[in-house]
Formats: C-alpha cells, structure tokens, sequence
C-alpha cells in the first residue's frame, strides 16, 4: 500500500472526496502518534559513526538508542547507557559509558582525535514521512495501523465522535499487536561479552 492508496481508501470510508489536503496534514498527527507508541524491527537503523573527543552528534532521524558498540581486541563492547551525572562519575580511561545530551551522545572519556574510535549505533529512526516519499516500510509492513490512524485522526476532523472512538480503539488494539510481534523478535544486536 502507497500514501495515495491510503488517503483513497479513507476518502471512501467516510464517503468524502474533498479531504485530500487535510488526510495530507492528518497524516503528520499519525506518524507522531505511531513514532512515540511503536516499536518495530523495521525502525531500527545502524550507523557507524568516528569518535574524536568526547561527543559525537545524533542522526537527524534518531529517536532511541538500542545498542552502542566500539571494537575491542577480537569483539566488542557495548557501552552503557547512563545519565549525565553518572556519566561524569565514572571518570576517564576506558570507554564504557554514554549519555544523551540534546542532540549529542556523550562519552566517560575523551578519545585523542589522531587515533579516533568507530562507534557502531543501533538505534530506533524515525520512518520515511509519507508526505516526502509515496510510501514507507512501515506503511508496507502495517497498513493497518496506518489506516486506523489516519482514520481515527479523519473522524476526529469531521466531528464523528462515535467513529473516531471505535478508530482510535482499533488503532490502539494495533499498536498493541505491532509491539508485541516486535519485542519477541530477536534484534541482532551486539551482545556484551
């Protein structure tokens, strides 16, 4: 299913073809929605990003940490996540730690820039927005949980009370069963050793 198919398919559900350019605002509403509430396999992104000093910038698209690792001899080591207070207790010397600080990743220690550190992030991204490209993983994977916020979000907008409660219900049954197939899912994450 596309962006297009969707907005078709809601049109025809409330018997409106003039919402066209709202179901293209209301879109935004459910992607925040389903940004906060869902976590799947098909989010997770993986960067590699080059530590010199001791803060490296987020990806634009970055929502969550999953996993943080550096090389280690014949491994790797995940780095802990820890708040800031935490993060300057534990010190310098070996990297073992980091926290989010606005949009940076702070590291427990410093790393000389001539001999930087490659840092490999796992992290949960913010999917594709239907209104910059025809169609997204997410949309592909769960079209129902797009349909049933976009039509929550529609009902809302044409004061439909009743409709808008039964799509939110489903949208929340959805979020529900998205969640629960992903978290059974086994991520391949670095593990620490």
């Amino acid at each position: 299913m596309d962006f297009t198919t969707l907005k078709a398919l809601v049109a025809s559900y409330l018997h409106r073809d003039d919402l066209s350019d709202v179901l293209d605002s209301l879109i935004v509403i459910v992607e925040d929605t389903l940004n906060q509430a869902v976590t799947a396999q098909e989010m997770i992104q993986k960067t590699t990003l080059a530590l010199s000093g001791d803060s490296i910038p987020l990806p634009l698209d970055f929502i969550r940490i999953e996993s943080l690792s550096i090389a280690v001899n014949s491994g790797r080591r995940v780095l802990s996540s820890v708040s800031i207070d935490q993060l300057q207790e534990t010190g310098s010397g070996a990297l073992t730690a980091y926290a989010v600080v606005g949009l940076n990743l702070q590291f427990n220690t410093e790393v000389d820039p001539a001999d930087p550190v490659d840092i490999d992030i796992y992290y949960l991204a913010r999917p594709v927005s239907l209104i910059t490209a025809p169609s997204s993983a997410m949309l592909t994977a769960y079209p129902l949980l797009y349909l049933a916020g976009l039509m929550a979000e529609a009902n809302k907008y044409v004061e439909d009370s009743d409709q808008y409660q039964t799509w939110t219900l489903t949208l929340n049954e959805h979020i529900a069963k998205v969640n629960a197939v992903n978290s059974t899912r086994m991520y391949k994450l670095p593990r620490t050793k």
